[in-house]
């Protein structure tokens, strides 16, 4: 071929070298993909279970404007309302929504009347007390968000106090995610 060019025993050694460069950065390369891909699918269940979180936070406070009576159930553990199955919580179809692709439903518990706790501003009326259990789920049903309120509403002076009189605020008294 190329009578002026003279080769060496290590002919091709250089080429072998940069394949096998090259495969490590491929590998490389690679492993950075996928650990790309699960962060993105990680990224995006959090991105999900906060648009539910807030789906869910606007229907508890939609339940405490709504007649609370018309969800009542009776008074349940918070622990067994979580493990109802999803069409035990359609069956309550009245109190029940839709905003995108999530689905809530919501129940209410009237937890009992307290005749000494009198309700902010007026001293005329007594404070109700209400739980409220919210369940959002989007239309897969694959993620679900618990939410739990307790909430005081005032109702007409019933009832003589047989202990010290104190005072509470209408509205939310306390909030948790059931998990």
């Amino acid at each position: 071929m190329w009578p002026c060019v003279k080769f060496s025993s290590q002919q091709g050694i250089a080429f072998l070298a940069v394949l096998i460069f090259m495969q490590i950065i491929a590998m490389f390369s690679l492993c950075a993909i996928e650990t790309i891909i699960v962060e993105t699918r990680t990224a995006h269940g959090y991105y999900q279970h906060h648009l539910l979180f807030t789906v869910a936070e606007g229907a508890l406070k939609q339940a405490e404007r709504s007649n609370l009576a018309a969800c009542d159930i009776p008074v349940t553990a918070s622990a067994e309302l979580p493990t109802e199955p999803l069409e035990w919580w359609q069956s309550h179809a009245s109190c029940a929504g839709n905003f995108q692709q999530f689905e809530y439903y919501y129940v209410t518990e009237y937890l009992g009347n307290d005749a000494c706790a009198y309700v902010l501003p007026d001293k005329k009326t007594t404070a109700d007390y209400f739980r409220v259990t919210v369940l959002a789920t989007d239309n897969s049903g694959d993620q679900k968000v618990f939410l739990q309120t307790t909430f005081v509403k005032s109702s007409p002076l019933s009832t003589t106090c047989d202990r010290s009189v104190h005072s509470v605020q209408a509205g939310r008294q306390s909030w948790n995610e059931i998990v």
